[in-house]
């Protein structure tokens, strides 16, 4: 059980802070004297392991890799919608726009929490799935596989950007 909390609190402290702030409070607990597998985890490797032509996975990419990994094996059916509506979202096949991913978000679940840009919310939406059924899993990712934001939302979205940027010619 302790190991499931330390997963847990280490994959806030991942989603919470850049690999920058990671990298500097690790660089300042090597100059104290720390060290341990967990500082070398995450401390990205400084060679290029990117063999040409191969296109190396971002941060957040590798994380949420990670976040899936635990369901392979215990419930794979759960674990190749997430996949897959992971890879729709990364590619911006679905929930295209930031709004409409933070209204989806938001819709699913009171507990998801947008982060400032839509690539760093798709992690906290899909923590979010996690807890539900492959059945509920699949009607979600139908419903974001149509999702449009509504007629009102869409009409004051026009409204701000004319307010904003004035008459297009």
């Amino acid at each position: 059980m302790r190991t499931k909390a330390l997963a847990l609190r280490i994959a806030l402290l991942l989603e919470e802070y850049s690999q920058d702030e990671i990298n500097a409070a690790i660089d300042l607990l090597k100059k104290q004297g720390q060290s341990s597998s967990l500082l070398s985890f995450l401390t990205p490797q400084r060679k290029d392991r990117v063999r040409a032509g191969v296109k190396k996975k971002s941060f957040s990419e590798q994380f949420s890799s990670k976040l899936l990994f635990g369901l392979k094996d215990s419930e794979p059916h759960k674990y190749e919608i997430l996949r897959e509506f992971e890879g729709m979202l990364r590619s911006g096949a679905v929930l295209a726009s930031f709004d409409d991913m933070k209204r989806f978000g938001e819709r699913v679940s009171k507990d998801f929490t947008p982060k400032k840009s839509r690539s760093e919310s798709i992690n906290p939406l899909l923590r979010v799935l996690l807890d539900r059924s492959s059945e509920e899993l699949e009607e979600l990712s139908r419903l974001a596989k149509s999702h449009e934001g509504s007629p009102d939302e869409d009409q004051y979205s026009k409204l701000a950007s004319f307010l904003i940027k004035g008459r297009s010619s």
